[in-house]
């Protein structure tokens, strides 16, 4: 009977967890945590050839990428023109983007909460130096996210 006590309170608190780190971001707008500390070296361009759907930050050797916001690891593997990547779900809606990482330290399926390590940054060619891209995407459809990221800490 403990056994099956304990059990159902470990699965109400992985729901709840679940949930917390669903949760939408639209009263988020301006309050996102920085995806690692570096400098914007590439602003979300999306009429620009080649589009920049995004921001590219340019960092030190193998700085810490960090989740802006909690969220569900959907995609971690390597995908062609952006390296290694990692893909959060945020809710329904929205998702975030990390590109060009050295190393991942999450697996798909894992809920992370806002501030949590997923990995390193690694060589980000349209820079020519170590970086990160980074996007936010609304319905599939990309924004810019730099209004939504608070202030650089």
């Amino acid at each position: 009977l403990n056994a099956t006590i304990t059990l159902i309170e470990n699965l109400n608190f992985d729901l709840k967890s679940v949930r917390l780190a669903s949760a939408d971001l639209d009263k988020a707008k301006g309050k996102l945590a920085w995806p690692t500390r570096g400098k914007i070296s590439l602003k979300f361009k999306p009429a620009a050839k080649p589009p920049i759907s995004g921001l590219g930050f340019s960092t030190a050797s193998s700085a810490s990428v960090q989740a802006v916001h909690a969220g569900k690891v959907m995609y971690n593997d390597t995908m062609r023109g952006l390296g290694q990547v990692v893909v959060l779900q945020h809710g329904a809606a929205y998702f975030t983007v990390y590109a060009f990482l050295s190393e991942s330290s999450v697996r798909q399926g894992q809920i992370v909460n806002r501030g949590q390590q997923l990995g390193k940054t690694g060589y980000y060619p349209a820079i020519k130096s170590n970086g990160l891209y980074f996007e936010l995407r609304h319905h599939q459809k990309p924004v810019n996210p730099e209004p939504w990221l608070g202030p650089a800490s």
